[in-house]
């Protein structure tokens, strides 16, 4: 192979390399945040919101060496179908507990409810 292809395919095989693992980078930003169990607020301030594929997310702490809430360092949106979520969280000792199915709500389309929950996250004005 000549110098010349070679030099071609090294920078294709780049930036190919380049573009996978930014497609599967996830984001974070700074959101008012919302999580009510049994019908109370269990939180509710900043936190941060990091996106995820396909429109999941997960919300932490501002402050990640601290928990979201109690022992869960964060809670964890996996969009199964449209408008249609599997909740988790992850604790401070490294397991998960799952909360449930949720939906998207129909009123408050930043809010997504389970049978038990409701976790909401707006952008900061």
């Amino acid at each position: 192979m000549n110098k010349t292809r070679f030099k071609k395919l090294n920078v294709s095989i780049a930036a190919l390399c380049l573009g996978l693992a930014l497609s599967s980078t996830s984001w974070a930003k700074t959101a008012n945040c919302q999580v009510e169990e049994g019908g109370k607020l269990s939180f509710k301030g900043q936190c941060e919101f990091i996106l995820h594929e396909n429109g999941s997310f997960s919300l932490q702490n501002a402050d990640s060496t601290k928990a979201l809430l109690r022992e869960i360092m964060s809670l964890n949106v996996d969009i199964t179908q449209p408008n249609v979520a599997e909740v988790s969280d992850s604790l401070t000792y490294g397991n998960y507990t799952q909360w449930g199915a949720a939906q998207r709500s129909k009123t408050d389309k930043s809010c997504w409810v389970g049978n038990d929950f409701r976790i909401c996250a707006r952008a900061t004005k």
